[in-house]
């Protein structure tokens, strides 16, 4: 489904929250929003969403995580598929996780590399400052 601009993913819950929120931006990057509650059972659905996204070749993917410390391993799970896909895509990565102050084992836990930006707003990221 597309609401302004915004094409929401598969549900990953009951309560009908979005897993996965993807959007175009105007400088042709594309925004990647993980939820907490998104899990395996839609993954794959997701996944394929995203790498539909990812054929039109934006210029930079922008990863927003949400929290990485004390996070579910289903979402430690979907945010380095989605980084392995981005990656695998030839794409450059800027991910956004406003709780981080440097690199930290969380990071490569869930597959984002010292190569990958790391911005603490999407502001940021969009604009590739730090």
């Amino acid at each position: 489904m597309t609401i302004n601009d915004e094409v929401l993913m598969p549900e990953s819950d009951p309560r009908g929250r979005a897993g996965c929120t993807l959007r175009r931006m105007p400088n042709y990057a594309l925004h990647i929003r993980v939820e907490a509650h998104l899990d395996s059972t839609t993954l794959a659905e997701t996944m394929r969403a995203i790498a539909a996204q990812l054929v039109l070749v934006p210029r930079c993917v922008v990863l927003e995580t949400g929290p990485l410390r004390g996070s579910l391993e289903s979402h430690a799970l979907a945010v380095g598929q989605v980084a392995a896909l981005v990656r695998r895509a030839g794409i450059q990565l800027r991910v956004v996780l406003p709780e981080h102050s440097g690199r930290s084992p969380e990071l490569l836990e869930v597959g984002i590399l010292p190569a990958d930006g790391v911005f603490s707003s999407v502001d940021a990221a969009v604009n590739g400052r730090g």
